[in-house]
Parts: C-alpha cells; structure tokens; sequence
C-alpha cells in the first residue's frame, strides 16, 4: 500500500512532532498568505427550505441495525427489537451502530464487513436511505494514543499515513456503489474527544475521502465532516478554519453538516439560534450554495459543563419537541434531520427524549412525516414566539402552528375544515380560534 506521511506543519502545530521549530513554521505560513481581494459583502443563505419537502428529510439513529453480528451486544433483550423502528424512517444515519472504520479495519488491510453488511441490507429492505460516518482513527493507524478518546484509544488522532484512511474509504465506495447514498467524513470533529487533529488536517481528510469517493461511486454525496455548536468556543474557533481550508481545497464536499444541539437546559428556540449561526458563518466564508444537514439532535443531554445536568423530559413535551424540531429545520434550511437515537428506554438514559416503540415521541414521529409526505412548503413566519407555517399536501392547504413562549391565542385566516395534532388524532371542526402551546397543532383551512 503506498502511504503518504501526515504533513508536518499540520502536526506540529497539533502534536509537536515535526523537526522543524515553531518560527520556522509561522514563517512558511506567512510566506503563504496572501492578501485577498475584497469579494464584497457575504452573500446570506436561504434560510427557509421552500417548494417540495425534501427527499429523506426524515433520518434517524439505530444502533441496534447490526447487533446480531456484534458479539458486545449481539445478547442484550433488546438486539432483536431494537434492529429496526416500528415507524417509518426515510434515511438512516449509521453511527454507534459499529459500522466506522475503527469498527470494520481492525488491522491494516484486515476487514470485518459483517455488521455494516447486514445495516445495508437492512435499511434496503426498509426503503431508507444510508448515510454512513467514516472515522474514527483505528488504533493501529492512529498517531497517538490516547485513552480519552471517546470512541477508544487513538480514535481521535490522526492517522500516522493518511492513504490508510484513502484506502479504506476506496474500499467502503467500491463494495457498496449505489447502495450507500452518502458518506459523512467525520463525528464533531471540533470536539478533541472526536478529534485532535487541525481544522486544517480535518479538510485534508475530508480532500482524500472526496477523491476516493467519486473515482469509485460518483453519485454518492459526500458529507462535510460535523461541528457540534453547544460548545461555542469551540465551535467559533474550529468552523471556519475548517471552512478555509475546504476552500483553499476547492470545496471537496456536497453537504455541509452541524450538530445543533442546545445546552442541557434549553429549548428547540436555541437550536434555531445555533443553526443560524451557522448559516452565517457559511456565507462569512463564502461557502457554495450546498444544503445543510443536521445529522445529530436530541435535548437534555448532560451539558456543557456542570451548569447544565442531565435533564429528564415529560412524555408531551418529548413528543412536542421532536416535532418543532422537523419543523424548525425547514425555517433553517436545514434539508435533513438525523434524531439521534431510536433505543430502549432506561433508567440510565442519557438522552431527553426517547424514540423507541410505545413512546410518545416516536408517535409524533410518525405522524408529522405523515403531515409531510408529498407535501410542500409555503414558508413560516414568527410573531411573539407564535410560529406558523404554510404547508399543502394532499389533504388540503394547512397551517402547523405553536409557540415558543407558552400558550398563546391563535386565529386562523380562512374557513377551518379540522385540527389535528401531533399524536395522530384529528377533529372535524369551523373553529378558527385556538389556544397554541409548545405542541404543533395542524389547522386545515381555505384561503379568504
């Protein structure tokens, strides 16, 4: 296998390793940059996804997918169970599910393709589309070793050669051609738990896994490695330097990719604030007009920091959540959503809100994909925390509508035909004046 050397300015900079000192380093970056040329001001992104509802705007985690060919969990009650939802999903994200080069390389040139194997068919048979993370860094290829990595020892380092992670990436893209329909480089790579590498190795990656990808399925979508935002100091230190150097590599990627989950304690009003942060840092660094992936969100996952403890959820607040959330992305141009994840409820839980069969969430769910199905959208507005939004699909023109800020009074425009409402059910009705609270509300009308 031919093998390049990680550059070493890159790892100087993020392990020290190279021979040459630190002015020498400063001074070939310096000799490299440039002053450049006023391109005038940024140009904003759309903001609100318009016009027909995406394709596979409904992902989802499970993993379980492959647990009969896991040996750590292939035991556990709920392998069987938890191998597929009991709702529909139309794309599925494969992450946790022991599918990542970590999982399948375990020595070079050595491949267990057992598990992904059986989550390709899987999801085939189900009618969901794949995206599948690539890393983390195996332990034989990674440059260090480090037992906080989160994924293992290693995982978050680099790799000592960049083409062992070519080469594995040239495998994945050769052995499923066509059936994987995206392939995400990375796991919040801004987190040194995920990554302790450079913005600036990270764009190198994700330049490699790019080329390899479309020499071997050139229809596949290549997914720009993730950036978690709850952490904002590293979140607005690592982006755009990610952002740069995907530039100065000539934009290898067809999707761009956040984590937007908020704090602990906070609402889906704050992933709407991180999404749009990152909108902006996107048309701060003049990135092509792509769309955006939100491959990750849940609430009341413990942090950051010990201000913001693991938060447990009531049933209809879980539930109404999940669905401002779907909504939500629409009015981010945010074109797929990943929830993370579809498991067991526990006691242990670490997520606040619990897909998983009989849940009120995974209801809600179902049923707002059905709201959504051939459907388009019209466009929302927001009064006060009183969001509405236009949709038509084929039972008629409607208006999804809730508030961020408590139960507020809402009067539809037109003649009402009937209300449904986020657990499925739905009522004949002329009313045109209701009272909105946090769980989105479906009101059927006629224009006036």
């Amino acid at each position: 296998m031919k093998r390049t050397l990680v550059v070493c300015v890159a790892l100087l900079t993020a392990l020290g390793a190279c021979s040459s000192t630190q002015d020498e380093a400063t001074e070939a970056v310096a000799e490299e940059t440039e002053v450049v040329e006023n391109r005038g001001e940024p140009v904003p992104r759309e903001l609100e996804v318009l016009g027909p509802v995406p394709e596979n705007m409904f992902g989802m985690h499970v993993p379980l997918v492959s647990c009969s060919q896991v040996p750590a969990v292939a035991k556990i009650p709920d392998c069987k169970k938890g191998s597929w939802p009991d709702v529909p999903i139309q794309s599925l994200r494969l992450w946790d599910s022991y599918t990542t080069w970590r999982d399948i390389e375990l020595r070079n040139d050595s491949f267990n393709w057992a598990a992904l194997d059986l989550a390709v068919e899987t999801a085939e048979k189900n009618g969901a589309s794949l995206l599948l993370v690539l890393g983390p860094t195996p332990s034989w290829s990674a440059t260090t070793i480090k037992d906080g990595d989160l994924k293992g020892p290693g995982s978050a380092a680099p790799p000592t050669y960049f083409d062992d992670f070519r080469s594995y990436v040239k495998e994945v893209a050769a052995r499923y051609r066509g059936r994987i329909g995206a392939y995400q480089i990375w796991n919040e790579a801004n987190l040194k738990s995920f990554w302790r590498g450079t913005p600036e190795q990270m764009a190198e990656m994700t330049k490699a896994a790019y080329d390899a990808i479309k020499e071997e399925d050139p229809d596949a979508l290549v997914v720009a490695a993730s950036t978690t935002t709850r952490a904002e100091g590293a979140f607005q230190a690592w982006f755009p330097r990610y952002l740069k150097e995907l530039e100065n590599l000539g934009w290898p990627v067809d999707v761009f990719a956040a984590h937007a989950y908020p704090p602990s304690t906070m609402t889906p009003a704050q992933r709407v604030i991180y999404l749009r942060q990152v909108n902006e840092l996107l048309s701060n660094a003049y990135a092509p007009p792509l769309p955006l992936w939100d491959t990750e969100v849940n609430y009341g996952l413990a942090g950051p920091g010990p201000e913001h403890p693991d938060v447990d959820l009531p049933g209809n607040t879980q539930a109404a959540w999940l669905a401002q959330t779907y909504f939500d992305s629409f009015r981010t141009g945010v074109t797929r959503t990943y929830w993370f994840q579809w498991s067991p409820i526990s006691p242990n839980s670490l997520l606040g809100v619990i897909t998983w069969p009989g849940t009120k969430a995974s209801k809600t769910f179902e049923v707002i994909e059905g709201w959504l199905t051939k459907a388009e959208w019209k466009g929302c507005t927001e009064t006060n925390g009183l969001i509405e939004c236009a949709i038509a699909n084929e039972t008629g023109d409607g208006t999804i509508v809730w508030s961020q800020t408590g139960e507020q009074p809402w009067v539809a425009k037109g003649s009402v035909s009937q209300m449904c409402q986020i657990d499925g059910r739905c009522t004949k009705s002329t009313t045109k004046e209701w009272k909105v609270g946090e769980a989105p509300i479906l009101v059927y009308q006629t224009s006036t």
